[in-house]
C-alpha cells in the first residue's frame, strides 16, 4: 500500500505600510493600534491565520510576526515559489488583472519559463503553453 502525499501551496501579498499596493486599512500599526503594543523596527508585519481541520469542530489560530530580514526578493526565492506565483498571476489575469496593476502575459510568462526548473511531468511545460494561448485570445497581450 502506497502512501498519499497531499500538497497545498498558500501565497500572500505582503504589502508595505503605505506603498501604493496597500488594499487595507493598516490596523496593528496605523492609528487604530492598541497603545499597549511596541512596535519593533525589524518587524515587517503581523500574519494571524485562523483555520478549522475538515473534521474538526473547533477553530484554530496561528500568529507570526514576519520580520525584515526573513523577506527573500525576486531571483533569490526558489524556482517552486516563483513558478507557483506565474499560477497566481495567471489566475488574476484570466479574472481581469485587476490586482495585478503592470504584471502582464509577458511578465507571466518571463516569471514561469525563468522558474520552470524540473518537469519530470511536462506539466509546467503544458502551463507555458496555455498562458500563450490565453495571451493569443487576449486584447491585453
Amino acid at each position: 500500500m502506497s502512501a498519499l502525499i497531499l500538497t497545498v501551496t498558500a501565497l500572500y501579498e505582503i504589502t508595505l505600510i503605505g506603498s501604493s499596493g496597500q488594499r487595507l486599512e493598516s490596523l496593528r500599526y496605523g492609528s487604530n493600534s492598541r497603545k499597549d503594543e511596541v512596535p519593533y523596527s525589524d518587524e515587517l508585519a503581523f500574519l494571524r491565520l485562523r483555520y478549522k481541520a475538515p473534521d474538526g469542530d473547533t477553530r484554530k489560530l496561528l500568529e507570526w510576526s514576519v520580520l525584515q530580514k526573513a523577506i527573500i526578493v525576486g531571483n533569490n526565492s526558489s524556482n517552486r515559489f516563483r513558478f507557483s506565483a506565474s499560477v497566481a498571476a495567471f489566475g488574476q489575469q484570466l479574472r481581469g488583472g485587476k490586482y495585478l496593476e503592470p504584471f502582464s502575459y509577458d511578465d507571466i510568462l518571463s516569471l514561469a519559463q525563468g522558474s520552470r526548473d524540473k518537469d519530470l511531468f511536462g506539466y509546467r511545460s503544458e502551463f507555458i503553453k496555455l498562458v500563450k494561448l490565453a495571451q493569443s485570445l487576449s486584447h491585453n497581450p
